[in-house]
């Protein structure tokens, strides 16, 4: 089940942790040993960046797959992750009412689109 929001900083790097080893695995990428992540300015709708530590970005990120999950509220939320081909580097969450999220999703929740 999807954890609700909010959660302290910690926790919720600690998810999107999970998140990014879920979005890789499945991806055939690999998880950085250490990586930062930083919020990006989507209106709370979750995105973030994933900055690999010693890594930069070679190329253009590009779209390497979409899953979703439905929030708490019974709004789905698509999850499109990011790679230069090597690492990803973000993850934008797109709730269809273009709302905040209210809710972070565990690898259980997610569905590949």
């Amino acid at each position: 089940m999807a954890v609700v929001l909010p959660l302290e900083t910690e926790v919720l790097n600690e998810l999107r942790l999970e998140l990014l080893k879920f979005l890789s695995d499945h991806s055939g990428l690999s998880v950085p040993a250490a990586v930062s992540f930083t919020k990006m300015d989507d209106g709370d709708m979750g995105s973030f960046e994933a900055v690999a530590v010693g890594h930069s970005l070679t190329t253009k990120a590009r779209l390497i797959s979409d899953f979703a999950y439905t929030d708490v509220d019974g709004m789905g939320v698509l999850v499109s992750a990011f790679s230069d081909g090597h690492v990803i580097s973000a993850v934008d969450f797109w709730r269809y009412d273009f709302g905040p999220i209210l809710s972070f999703p565990e690898a259980k929740d997610l569905e590949a689109r």
